[in-house]
């Protein structure tokens, strides 16, 4: 196999920089909206121009390349559907990599709006000739290829998942949508922060949310990921049983492995608590 001189091209080194300085260093010094969605772009990038440098005469047509571009933006779409992966989950759960527990966020498909850019990018990397025809190392080009192929692996999960099924009745299914509006607000009014509010199908919800895991913890001195938790509530609405419920709560920390202790407790001390001030403020209106 020859490498393309493509995975040595100052573009493709700075989208694999900013992916492995993200993942490493700024999700755990500023984690947020901006850092996660920074991998993603980057990710997009590295990703196609990898499977474009393996073989690059392949892709010298114009419509190969739509192809390459929609097959990965498609690859991004499907990790947006549960089902494919809670799929996904399992198959990855028999493998060597660390534990993961993916979840869907809509909003990274604001971040497909790169692809057209990186086909404008191939296009004229097609016409430098002088610099496809450079002679570089192949084993530099080889461990470059390496490193991102590892970066990929690495980006952005996750690790020490654990899930609690709870199904517990919460409300009539006429005030589903009430009652997610209402615990959601409690929780914003706790301190927790809000990620996503996700409808899977026309029967399941998710509420996806981030808190401090640092037991009594000044909001100021919590910088790291490993010192938050990422909950996430799952709604099932059944209407033979007449009534939305609580169905599972999914615990997530980054470095560090949730205990089926340490989810027990997290759920009865704080998130039942606020489900249940929800529930009371329901009765009320």
């Amino acid at each position: 196999m020859k490498i393309s001189n493509l995975l040595i091209h100052p573009l493709f080194l700075f989208a694999l920089a900013v992916l492995l300085l993200n993942d490493f260093i700024f999700k755990y010094t500023y984690p947020g909206e901006i850092t996660g969605k920074l991998s993603d772009i980057a990710g997009l990038i590295v990703l196609s121009l990898i499977i474009y440098s393996v073989y690059p005469s392949f892709f010298q047509l114009a419509k190969r390349k739509i192809i390459l571009l929609f097959t990965v933006g498609l690859s991004l779409t499907l990790l947006q559907f549960q089902s494919f992966l809670d799929l996904l989950n399992l198959l990855l759960s028999f493998t060597f990599l660390p534990s993961h527990n993916l979840t869907a966020d809509l909003t990274d498909l604001f971040t497909l709006m790169v692809l057209p850019l990186v086909y404008w990018f191939l296009v004229h990397y097609e016409r430098e000739k002088e610099y496809r025809n450079y002679k570089r190392s192949a084993i530099l080009k080889l461990a470059v290829f390496i490193l991102s192929f590892f970066s990929l692996l690495a980006t952005s999960f996750p690790t020490g998942t654990n899930k609690l099924l709870v199904n517990n009745s919460i409300a009539p299914p006429s005030n589903s949508t009430q009652i997610i509006h209402l615990i959601s607000e409690e929780l914003t009014n706790n301190g927790y922060k809000q990620i996503s509010d996700t409808l899977i199908n026309d029967s399941t919800s998710v509420l996806s949310f981030r808190f401090k895991a640092v037991e009594k913890a000044d909001t100021a001195n919590v910088s790291k990921y490993s010192d938050y938790y990422e909950g996430e509530l799952y709604f099932l609405q059944n209407t033979k049983r007449d009534s939305i419920r609580v169905k599972e709560f999914r615990l997530l920390r980054y470095a560090n492995k949730v205990t089926d202790k340490e989810i027990d407790s997290v759920f009865v001390t704080q998130i039942q608590p606020i489900i249940n001030r929800a529930r009371l403020e329901l009765g009320k209106n």
